[in-house]
């Protein structure tokens, strides 16, 4: 089994989009779920 990680910067409401598209590429391979989603608030200018 691997785990990957990705971190994709966009809106919080592309991530249905997102989720099925790397989902439908990555089942060729085997099953593939969702362990987790988190938004992380971006860095403030310094």
């Amino acid at each position: 089994m691997l785990i990957l990680t990705f971190q994709v910067n966009c809106a919080s409401w592309h991530i249905l989009g997102i989720k099925e598209a790397l989902a439908m590429l990555l089942e060729r391979w085997g099953d593939v779920r969702l362990v987790d989603v988190r938004e992380a608030q971006k860095a403030a200018p310094e």
